[in-house]
């Protein structure tokens, strides 16, 4: 009986590591090959639409921070745009290596908000830098955005009981 049960025993160990083992190599009958396309043209516009939706969203929850007033910000959100533009411009063109790239992008960086020195704060400036160089992070701009939200319905919604019951 022992035998039978440590035969067994084996028999199903023997199979498992089969199966597994089997799994790993390279066996085209039992695998779906899964072929890449091309992009199509919709694919592409639907693409560049949310890419620019998120610029915008991004780009107005960055000016949320600012301290400047609203024709400054618009200023801003302007030079924010070209900036971008620029930046991406130089990403997609072909240099002889990474390192030319990386300093175009720095000497852009450096360069680009300089006549904003005298006109936005010192605070505001330092905060575009942070944005140009990538260290800026919206989500906890949306994160309180939400919770304003929130706050805004509850205080609604304890107004309509107390208009209903009064």
């Amino acid at each position: 009986m022992k035998k039978i049960i440590l035969t067994v025993f084996v028999l199903l160990l023997g199979l498992n590591i089969y199966a597994q083992r089997r799994g790993k190599e390279p066996n085209r009958n039992s695998r779906i090959t899964q072929t890449q396309t091309e992009p199509t043209a919709k694919q592409i516009e639907k693409r560049a639409r949310l890419a620019e939706k998120r610029k915008r969203e991004y780009i107005d929850n960055f000016l949320t921070t600012l301290e400047a007033d609203e024709p400054q910000k618009n200023i801003i959100k302007q030079k924010i745009m070209s900036f971008i533009d620029a930046k991406t411009t130089i990403s997609n063109t072909k240099f002889k290596n990474k390192l030319d790239q990386n300093k175009a992008i720095e000497n852009l960086e450096n360069i680009y908000f300089l006549e904003f020195i005298e006109i936005v704060s010192e605070s505001d400036m330092a905060k575009i830098k942070e944005m140009t160089k990538g260290e800026f992070d919206d989500k906890s701009i949306l994160k309180k955005n939400r919770e304003v939200k929130k706050k805004r319905r509850k205080e609604e919604a304890q107004k309509k009981k107390k208009s209903q019951k009064g």
